[in-house]
């Protein structure tokens, strides 16, 4: 008896981390509706304390509100934009946007960790570039906001022209 093979699957491996612009409030709906297409997507989302009338509740909360990142290859890149919640893929000119998967693994680090660090130096300036080296956040790159008492490290996300704050200690950085 001959034996049966499986037929080879072609698998589209040129995937990249695009952005949906999409109606604020709409974020977690998009993500649902993207996820019955079997693709990936993601919202950086942060604790935030709501006051309710009887009660505080922490509630998460998209970190970039109006935007989706979804890993899409070619093949697929049209066939989730039928959702009336989405407005566009986010577009630099007329090419569209991606962010790289370094950067996501920086949010995705930021937003497990959610941590506060006090920036201690003054052998550090505004707008050095600066490379974190210990810690859990370790190897993310960014440039310093301001100095002061509470000093900021700020992870740019250029294609969505956004920016992440978080302070942190100066034996945990290094300029680049």
């Amino acid at each position: 008896m001959a034996k049966h093979n499986k037929p080879a699957i072609m698998v589209d491996k040129n995937y990249r981390w695009n952005i949906l612009f999409v109606r604020t409030n709409h974020e977690f709906k998009v993500q649902k509706y993207i996820e019955i297409f079997g693709i990936s997507a993601y919202i950086p989302v942060k604790k935030t304390l709501s006051q309710w009338s009887d009660r505080k509740i922490w509630i998460d909360r998209p970190m970039f509100p109006g935007y989706v990142f979804l890993r899409v290859s070619c093949r697929e890149f049209f066939s989730v934009l039928s959702h009336n919640s989405i407005i566009s893929y986010v577009k630099i000119g007329d090419i569209p946007a991606f962010i790289s998967d370094k950067q996501i693994r920086q949010i995705q680090k930021i937003e497990s960790d959610y941590l506060e660090y006090i920036l201690e130096s003054d052998c550090f300036t505004c707008d050095d570039q600066i490379r974190i080296i210990s810690g859990p956040l370790k190897g993310i790159e960014g440039k310093i906001l301001r100095i002061d008492r509470n000093d900021y490290f700020i992870i740019d996300l250029p294609a969505i022209n956004k920016s992440i704050n978080i302070r942190i200690k100066k034996d945990m950085i290094v300029t680049i």
